[in-house]
């Protein structure tokens, strides 16, 4: 009830309806004072009773909720209903004229102008500032024209602090136009009538940092807009990258192999065994840098996947995991103040699932999930340690796999193909769907170099290197 009590609060004082406010009814009145067309005037008046009819509703529903929550506290409720009843009046908080608005100004400009040159004659030679001032009344007279073609090409806004109305003002400048003219002419010369403060009518030139004996200081690079991608790249590069995967197959696949290989690092974890009770969702984040790239990686096991002899819910803590992403980010841009580029957003961007390297045809539980899943996540089928199975039963296997996913409607990612500079190679890519991978931590001399291989009795695959052995998500 308290929330509640705040929402409405703030809706009634600084929220949409005083938007509504500054948007509508202001572009309304605009619209009917430049065109002064009676439609125009209806729909202004129109808004304008919508405006208050929305306030008044806001302000009624927001003391019920009060009143109603206050029942069982009296002194509140008495404050309450005296705040409705005799509401305080404002009182101005100061009598300041322009002219004392005028001088705070050009006193402080002279502070901030005397610090400056203060400062600067500590590190840099520059000339004394010149005194000598010139006064406005040195500058010709206007003339009648001249008033008549500036008001006339001035646009008619206004404020509360304008004598006259500029609307006003201008439809009068044709039939007095010597007597503006005497008036304008006494304010630039004498400030007669307050038309002008004496702390304006002196205008003094004094450079600050340029001038003879002074530096300029020069530019950091190009100025241009052909530097606009240096920027954003620049941008990104202080900001970071942020990646989520989600890694879903059974235990003992490799799925932390494999991403320990991905990314050339060994991360921290704990070992799952087979005798899970359930699927548990465990989401660890690590920070990278690769070249002064910061990434901020959030890797999601799906611990215990598969493992159950009823396997039937299996894919319901994944559904609710994803879908939780999504609502903890919804809710995070709904709020009234919002920080999103400091905000951690865990909604997961690629799914990797892994495929038990049978050689026969996907089980049911994968299929089932891949399902649930694709209209939630972007998937990408991984044959998982596929250096177990022969080259021919690979393609075979392959062929079986894609066959089963289309014949099941299950959505899995592919690269776009519709920009043509990445068409070919994403193209490429997607024949090779789905992806068959092998990973490993263990290095050894190839040559005159160490790289990651995974060793038999009978041989080296290597892990990066076609055709010796299978590529990182490449064909074997």
């Amino acid at each position: 009830m308290k929330m509640l009590l705040l929402y409405i609060k703030q809706l009634c004082t600084d929220g949409d309806i005083r938007g509504t406010r500054c948007k509508h009814v202001s572009c309304a009145e605009r619209l009917w004072r430049k065109s002064n067309l009676p439609e125009d005037f209806i729909h202004y008046k129109f808004m304008v009773k919508t405006y208050n009819s929305a306030l008044h509703l806001s302000k009624q529903t927001y003391f019920n909720i009060l009143i109603t929550s206050l029942s069982n506290n009296p002194k509140r409720l008495f404050d309450t209903f005296q705040s409705l009843l005799n509401p305080r009046v404002q009182t101005p908080t100061t009598d300041l004229r322009a002219d004392d608005l005028a001088n705070y100004f050009k006193e402080k400009i002279d502070h901030v102008r005397q610090e400056i040159i203060s400062k600067s004659l500590h590190t840099m030679h520059c000339p004394p500032s010149p005194t000598a001032s010139s006064s406005f009344s040195d500058f010709e007279p206007v003339t009648e024209e001249e008033v008549i073609r500036h008001l006339a090409s001035s646009r008619p806004t206004t404020c509360t602090s304008d004598p006259i109305p500029s609307h006003l003002l201008q439809s009068l400048s044709p039939a007095v136009p010597s007597r503006l003219t005497k008036i304008f002419n006494l304010s630039l010369t004498s400030g007669y009538n307050g038309g002008l403060s004496t702390a304006f009518q002196n205008a003094v030139d004094k450079p600050l940092m340029l001038g003879e004996g002074c530096r300029s200081p020069p530019l950091s690079g190009h100025v241009g807009f052909d530097s606009m991608p240096d920027q954003l790249v620049n941008k990104s590069i202080n900001q970071g990258f942020c990646f989520n995967i989600l890694c879903v197959g059974e235990t003992g696949l490799g799925k932390s192999t494999l991403m320990d290989t991905l990314f050339n690092t060994k991360f921290e974890g704990e070992q799952i065994s087979h005798s899970q009770p359930g699927v548990q969702l465990k989401s660890r984040s690590y920070d990278l840098t690769e070249s002064n790239v910061r990434l901020k990686m959030t890797i999601v096991s799906t611990a215990g996947f598969g493992d159950q002899i009823n396997k039937e819910d299996s894919y319901k803590p994944i559904v609710d995991f994803i879908d939780s992403q999504f609502e903890a980010f919804l809710q995070e841009e709904l709020k009234i103040k919002r920080v999103l580029h400091n905000y951690h957003d865990s909604r997961i961007h690629v799914c990797l699932y892994f495929i038990a390297p049978t050689g026969h045809s996907l089980k049911s539980v994968d299929l089932v999930t891949m399902k649930k899943l694709d209209s939630k996540v972007n998937i990408i089928p991984v044959i998982a340690k596929s250096d177990v199975v022969s080259k021919n039963e690979l393609t075979k296997f392959k062929i079986k796999i894609t066959s089963e996913l289309v014949s099941n409607g299950v959505q899995i990612y592919q690269f776009p193909t519709d920009d043509e500079t990445v068409a070919e190679i994403n193209g490429t890519m997607n024949a090779h769907l789905p992806f068959a991978v092998v990973g490993s931590t263990e290095e050894a001399k190839i040559g005159n170099k160490m790289m990651k291989v995974r060793q038999y009795p009978w041989g080296t695959v290597q892990v990066y290197t076609p055709p010796t052995g299978i590529k990182l998500f490449s064909v074997a």
